[in-house]
């Protein structure tokens, strides 16, 4: 599990070369006119953070605590649209693809908290470190059928595949902890004397993949057309990685479940008949995500499982997504 479980490009090429070629072929058989392909470029930011826990019990009392900011984080993207020309006119197929890289930053900092004390549910331990993103991959692949509703009101209803992948650094940065040993420590308190560090603390990474339902409803008037898209999902699978540089240790989580909500706005604008520039903020949640932990230790470059522990991990995502595009008829 040292190594990358995939390839996102590949994957991503993939799809891209499947769409192309099977749409267009469908295009050539349709009627006149009747479906029409649009490709799109876009830019934005991430505004939110990941969260990371290792939970003490069965109750749900957290062990520890890493918030990782992404605050924010631009990014560039690409999409690409198969739909009836004319939406308002009867109902039809639809599909979209979309892909968004984030640009490698410094994206805030990264908080970790742990409640080391076993007597009760008190803070121990505090630390906060420079947050840097390396990577931010999101994969959307949406297909179902539109309809007209009331001459101007299009709705949209489809299934959803959403593939996340991130990964983080943490550098420098200070930690403080209280006083104790053996399960018995004071509170934690801001007064705290700090030790200071160099150099890479914490790496993590989150890999998600999402399969669920969504719709989308947008109304025309003229040029302008302002929408609202909604998307759930209960069936939630990931993978988390932290890597402990100081201690030489590995957490693998392998999570499921969980909750994935992602309500959309947007407002765009079009120019012509080919081409359309639209404005749109989302918020993408999961939350209750949780599963089995195995640790890993490295000694002298060997890494081996050290131990597993059960519903003893979880992780989530909170992200503000505000975007720009603009978009061509083909």
């Amino acid at each position: 599990m040292n190594g990358r479980l995939y390839s996102s490009r590949e994957i991503i090429l993939f799809f891209s070369l499947f769409a192309n070629v099977f749409f267009s072929r469908y295009a050539l058989y349709a009627e006149p006119d009747a479906y029409t392909f649009s490709t799109s470029a876009s830019v934005g930011f991430l505004y939110g953070q990941s969260e990371e826990i290792v939970y003490k019990n069965s109750a749900g009392d957290y062990l520890s605590q890493l918030l990782w900011d992404i605050k924010p984080l631009f990014y560039y993207g690409y999409a690409l649209n198969f739909e009836r020309s004319k939406l308002l006119w009867r109902a039809g197929f639809f599909t979209n693809l979309s892909v968004k890289y984030g640009a490698p930053s410094n994206t805030g900092v990264m908080e970790d908290r742990d409640w080391q004390d076993e007597r009760d549910h008190r803070l121990t331990h505090f630390s906060s470190h420079d947050n840097f993103t390396e990577t931010m991959l999101l994969f959307d692949v949406k297909a179902g059928c539109s309809f007209p509703v009331f001459h101007t009101v299009a709705l949209k209803v489809y299934g959803l595949l959403s593939f996340m992948d991130f990964s983080w650094e943490s550098f420098g940065g200070y930690t403080q902890y209280a006083s104790g040993s053996d399960g018995r420590y004071d509170e934690w308190n801001a007064s705290l004397p700090k030790k200071y560090y160099e150099g890479q603390i914490i790496g993590y990474d989150q890999r998600w993949v999402v399969f669920g339902a969504g719709f989308f409803l947008t109304l025309s008037a003229g040029f302008v057309g302002v929408g609202l898209a909604f998307d759930i999902s209960p069936f939630i699978w990931g993978v988390s990685i932290d890597k402990h540089w100081l201690r030489s240790l590995q957490f693998n989580d392998y999570l499921i479940g969980g909750v994935f909500l992602e309500p959309k706005l947007f407002v765009d604008f079009s120019f012509g008949r080919h081409v359309a520039l639209a404005l749109s903020v989302s918020w993408r949640l999961l939350i209750n995500a949780a599963g089995d932990t195995y640790t890993y230790r490295k000694f002298q470059d060997v890494s081996y499982l050290e131990s597993v522990s059960f519903n003893s991990g979880g992780a989530g995502l909170s992200v503000l997504d505000a975007g720009l595009s603009i978009s061509i008829k083909l």
